[in-house]
Order: C-alpha cells, then structure tokens, then sequence
C-alpha cells in the first residue's frame, strides 16, 4: 500500500532536459503510463526504472538501463523471453531447450546454436548479463528478482486497470513455435 506518489516531469516537446526517478516499486511503472495518457502525446518523460525490462506484450523489445537493445536477433529475444517466463518456477535444462528451439537438428547441433544465441545474449544485455544464471552446467535460468520487471508476468498478476496499460498487443506475435 505504500507506493510513493511520483512526480514525473513533463517537457515540451524539443526540451532537453530530463530529469530521472529513481526505482520505487513496479507500481511506479503503471502510474507513470496513466500520467503520461492524461498528459498527451506532446508529453515526454525519461526515467531509468529497471536494470532489465523485458516488453513481450506486442513488438517485444528489451531495455537495460532504460536503454532498448537494438542487437538481439529474434532468436535472441525469443529465447530470452521463454526463459523469462519459464524459469523464475524453476531451472529450465539446456537440453530441452536446444531441442526444443532447434527441432530439425541434431542433439549436438542444438546446443551449439543455443551456446551462441546465449553467447549473444549476454553480449546485447550488458551490465545486466548476470541476470542470465546457469545454477548447474546443465541448467539455465533468468534471474528477474530486484530490478527487473516483464510486463506479460506483470500482467497476470494485475489489477483491470494496469492490465490495460501493461497491455500492448499479443504476446510476441512474430513467434510461431509451439510454446507462445
């Protein structure tokens, strides 16, 4: 309940001066859309909210540091995006993984492409490439605890009115393998 009320700046549009928030809770993050709704769309707000936000819910993108990361290949992103939802349950093994991003090669072949994609994305996540865990050698998970937030678990969990505002298209609609 104790959400601090943020006081976001507004700039006219040619401004130049951005003033950042610090983290306060997810909360922050649906508060600042409904300002930015009522506000206008000559309305420009810069924060730096999460180390790591993964926005799966429609073109899907990641931004480290408030930054979008433009160097991750689909692939990429929908490997990441599978760990994200899979693995904060628990430990998603390396093998089924391979297999499963990879069906028409062999074991072996699997977990070459899936050693580079994960090789590519810790490169394109940077100072947040630790989030990316491997708690034994065969397993891998995606570590969303702290300062990171994804809008499609966010959107589980959330009321009508933030599921409106985290609510940005399907989930990563360009994706046909069988787990979207």
């Amino acid at each position: 309940a104790g959400v601090p009320e943020p006081v976001p700046v507004a700039v006219p549009p040619g401004g130049s001066r951005y003033r950042k928030l610090p983290v306060f809770d997810k909360k922050l993050h649906f508060l600042v859309g409904a300002f930015l709704r009522e506000a206008g769309s000559n309305t420009r707000i810069s924060m730096v909210m999460y180390g790591l936000e993964l926005r799966l819910l429609g073109e899907g993108t990641v931004l480290v540091e408030g930054e979008q990361v433009r160097s991750l290949p689909r692939k990429e992103l929908h490997t990441l995006a599978y760990l994200a939802l899979h693995s904060p349950r628990a430990p998603i093994g390396r093998d089924a993984l391979a297999t499963m991003l990879w069906p028409e090669n062999t074991e072996a072949q699997a977990r070459f492409y899936l050693r580079k994609v994960l090789n590519h994305i810790r490169q394109a996540l940077g100072s947040q490439a630790a989030r990316l865990q491997s708690p034994t050698p065969r397993t891998l998970r995606l570590d969303l605890s702290h300062t990171a937030f994804c809008d499609a678990l966010a959107f589980d969990t959330a009321s009508s009115q933030e599921k409106l505002a985290l609510y940005k298209g399907p989930l990563l609609p360009e994706c046909y393998d069988d787990w979207v």
